[in-house]
Formats: structure tokens, C-alpha cells, sequence
């Protein structure tokens, strides 16, 4: 997962590194508890992981991040969420009607943050920069005072 050093882009190209069907994990009687039952049918789901990605797992606080998939025959696939997996993140794609056409490994794709992502990020950027600034005035403050 690189691009850590660029936190205010919306979208970048890049290109699929691998894209399986999501096979979630059957409930066994230790877990039993843990699923979820649900009236409505679930989203076929596919497992992408990009050559890079602005898209990110759950960390540090801060939600999944949401957004889309775009391909270069303009297939829109949205980004329902993101999990880390060893040094990957892992994208988990909607599929259209059954299939993620234009994902097949080596293509080309744009992935784009959605906008509650990218306020989510201004925010946290926004954050970080007043800490950092708050702290920095602090040691100064404090050692005017020694």
C-alpha cells in the first residue's frame, strides 16, 4: 500500500494485481454467534488487490475507506470496503450483474475516493497538522520556561 505521502488525492491509476470471488468464511460452532442474519440478498463481492491504491483499510481510528473502481471500458465498480491482508489491501469490489469486467489482472483502472472519504481525510489531515502545531508550541513553551 504505498501513497501515504500524497493524503489529499482523490484518485489514482493504477493497475489490478489480482481479482478472485469473495468466499467469506463459514460459521463453524465456535463462531456461531458472529453471523449475521440478513432478509436481503448479499452483493456479490470480488477480492481486488491494485499494484497502489488511495484506497484504505480500517486504521488508526479512521473508518474503511469507500469509493470506486473505474475501468478503461468505463465499467464503474463501487469499493464497498477495504481490509488489510498481510502488506495488501484487499478492495472488496460490487460485481455487475454477476461479473467485474475490465478488472482481469493487468488492466488499467482508476480508483477514485468517494466524497465522504475525502472529507473523512481532509478532516483527519486537518487533525494531525493542528497536533503537530499545538505540540511544537508546547515544547517551545516549555522549555522558554526552564
Amino acid at each position: 500500500m504505498l501513497n501515504a505521502g500524497e493524503p489529499l488525492l482523490r484518485e489514482l491509476h493504477t493497475t489490478v494485481v489480482s481479482c478472485n470471488v469473495h468466499r467469506p468464511e463459514t460459521s463453524t460452532a465456535n463462531n456461531a454467534k458472529k453471523k449475521k442474519s440478513s432478509s436481503t440478498p448479499i452483493d456479490k463481492l470480488y477480492e481486488v488487490v491494485l499494484h497502489d491504491t488511495i484506497l484504505f483499510p480500517e486504521g488508526g481510528g479512521q473508518p474503511t475507506d469507500t469509493g470506486v473502481l473505474k475501468t478503461a471500458s468505463d465499467g464503474n465498480y463501487e469499493v464497498a470496503e477495504v481490509k488489510r491482508r498481510g502488506g495488501h489491501a484487499v478492495h472488496f469490489v460490487k460485481a455487475q450483474e454477476g461479473e467485474v469486467r475490465g478488472l482481469e489482472v493487468g488492466a488499467g483502472v482508476t480508483a477514485r475516493l468517494d466524497e465522504a472519504g475525502y472529507a473523512r481525510r481532509l478532516d483527519h489531515v486537518s487533525c494531525t497538522l493542528l497536533m503537530a502545531f499545538t505540540f511544537r508550541i508546547l515544547i517551545q513553551h516549555t522549555e522558554l520556561c526552564l
